[in-house]
């Protein structure tokens, strides 16, 4: 009998999927949640959305375009910060949430977009910022020349990213865990895979100059199988037509199982955090 190949590591840029996994910001809290298991505890003193912004000195009059803004994490910021902001997304239940974290500022236009096909005039954008979104685009290197396009000369492009081995241990031990239940072959989503920290800066660099990458590197340790098994949880939402509930159920209780063993083992179950940005100017 052939052997399955369940390959959930590809789907990152599918429409359909992602717009079930975004359609509101209940997956991305989720996954922000097992930060609370970071070590050290303080990576910087300031949020990761102000040490983000931080790596620019605002005149408080620029024009910025969070794009793939999901929930509005950083328009607080932004808002503080800058001048005009424009907030895209292409999810509706996003900007929702967006509008509504961040105020009814007048300073502030919440819009629906691609950032393959940009609402924004050509050289209308003192700071482009893409946080943890330019992995999910089809077309990589057309939204990057869209964001040549719209920023002014002299201006700035914030990419955030992870690098290619955040998280990389509780994908591991799924991905095995899933192999055990499926077949030969499972693939965990891996959405960085596409685009991260390692691999950016060469496309960046064919649309902008004066590229710079700044991380951030700790440990989670997670002291039972809770929070990894909620971060994986978190990414259900969209793979429905790949994995059958009763699948999905049966791999995460074997990831269960196995993440357990290594904190009855050792303690704690350790995972590798790496994110950063990538600072590009025109």
């Amino acid at each position: 009998m052939a052997k399955r190949r369940i390959d959930l590591e590809s789907v990152g840029a599918d429409p359909d999927m992602l717009a079930v996994q975004y359609e509101s910001g209940n997956n991305l809290r989720s996954r922000v949640s097992i930060y609370q298991y970071l070590h050290p505890e303080e990576l910087i003193d300031t949020t990761f959305e102000a040490w983000v912004l931080d790596h620019l000195e605002w005149k408080g009059t620029e024009t910025a375009a969070d794009v793939g803004c999901g929930p509005g994490s950083y328009l607080g910021e932004l808002v503080r910060r800058g001048g005009r902001i424009v907030a895209i997304d292409l999810s509706f239940g996003m900007l929702k949430e967006a509008r509504e974290v961040s105020g009814r500022s007048s300073d502030l236009a919440v819009t629906t977009g691609d950032a393959q096909q940009l609402p924004l005039a050509d050289k209308s954008v003192d700071v482009l910022l893409a946080a943890h979104m330019l992995y999910h685009v089809k077309d990589v290197d057309a939204a990057l020349a869209e964001f040549r396009r719209v920023v002014k000369p002299g201006g700035t492009l914030l990419i955030v990213l992870n690098g290619m081995d955040d998280k990389y241990e509780i994908r591991s031990v799924w991905e095995e865990a899933g192999s055990a239940v499926v077949g030969d072959t499972f693939r965990a989503p891996h959405w960085g895979a596409r685009v991260n920290l390692d691999n950016a800066p060469p496309k960046i660099a064919k649309h902008f100059s004066l590229i710079t990458v700044d991380r951030l590197r700790g440990q989670f340790r997670f002291p039972n199988a809770g929070p990894p098994i909620t971060w994986i949880e978190s990414l259900r939402d969209g793979t429905e037509a790949t994995l059958s509930d009763e699948e999905w159920r049966d791999i995460v209780d074997e990831t269960r199982s196995r993440v357990s063993g290594v904190i009855d083992r050792e303690g704690t179950f350790c995972a590798s955090k790496d994110s950063g940005i990538v600072v590009a100017r025109l």
